[in-house]
């Protein structure tokens, strides 16, 4: 009988990846900020930086991770883009977002891969689900995504189980091999738009919401336009963290994922600009009787 040995041969880190970081300016567009630009906006460029830099056929985010250093204005931004793995079944690539100091603002890890290792895309016999009621997008983003609840999620009840819907209002196809599907590049999107917000539900007071991570797990495709936010969040002080899966209309779960955020009350004297980089809290206006400011429902929409 013959005993091979094996061995572990010695990490180089010089060897793991010879290409060198891909540095380049991008322009963060104004229509995506809510005082600093929306997270999930930030998350789903990473991605088409990402898929840029790899060689081959497109292909589709399996997991996107970003961590939040700092708010990011919209304008140009430098953008360095380093290829960690370049793997055939899976590639890695880091992007890292500057601020207009130079300074570091968010990092993204994405992993890509064939779209064809997610299975057949689910095809939702009934795209548009019945929408019993509507809400406008939070913060100022109802230009860009169609986004619907069966309740006012800032009328009460506290943390607990929320549901809604969203749609990009442009087309976001995929080509793939069996025909396009929704990107899953716009799931970040979806994951970001309410969150640990709602752990502040039924409050009167403003508050901001800094966003600290999103991580997003793409666990199928879909041939839908609409997915559904079913978020459950838990609050401890400060601290808030909104565990949600999103569902095509046909039911199936095409993506989860977990934000991270710290949830803050806002000083009247930041109305109407209640927000912290990639959050926005619950609308209010301010009047003044005698100099003193008096907070009260209304303003612009969540």
């Amino acid at each position: 009988m013959n005993v091979h040995q094996y061995s572990t041969p010695r990490w180089d880190p010089s060897n793991a990846c010879r290409r060198p970081p891909v540095s380049t300016v991008v322009t963060l567009e104004p229509e995506w900020a809510i005082g600093a630009m929306f997270g999930g906006r930030i998350a789903e460029r990473a991605v088409a930086l990402a898929r840029s830099v790899l060689d081959g056929p497109a292909r589709v985010p399996l997991a996107t991770s970003v961590r939040f250093l700092r708010p990011l204005e919209p304008g140009p931004a430098p953008v360095a883009a380093t290829v960690r793995h370049p793997g055939r079944r899976a590639a890695t690539v880091a992007v890292t977002f500057g601020d207009r100091g130079g300074r570091p603002a968010a990092e993204v890890l994405v992993t890509l891969g064939d779209p064809a290792a997610l299975g057949p895309a689910s095809a939702p016999s009934d795209d548009e689900p019945a929408l019993p009621a509507s809400a406008s997008a939070p913060g100022d983003l109802g230009a860009q995504v169609d986004w619907r609840a069966a309740v006012d999620p800032w009328s009460g009840g506290g943390p607990g189980d929320f549901r809604a819907w969203i749609r990009a209002r442009r087309a976001r196809p995929f080509r793939t091999r069996d025909g396009d599907v929704l990107d899953p590049a716009w799931y970040p999107v979806a994951a970001d738009l309410l969150g640990p917000a709602l752990a502040w539900t039924g409050r009167p007071l403003p508050f901001r919401v800094a966003t600290v991570a999103l991580d997003v797990t793409t666990t199928g495709l879909t041939r839908g336009t609409w997915l559904g936010q079913q978020i459950a969040v838990v609050r401890d002080g400060d601290l808030a963290v909104a565990r949600l899966d999103l569902r095509d209309a046909a039911g199936a779960t095409v993506a989860t994922a977990t934000q991270t955020a710290v949830v803050l009350p806002a000083r009247p004297d930041e109305i109407p600009v209640a927000v912290t980089g990639f959050g926005w809290g619950r609308p209010v206006r301010h009047e003044f009787t005698n100099d003193r400011p008096e907070l009260t429902s209304g303003g612009r929409d969540a």
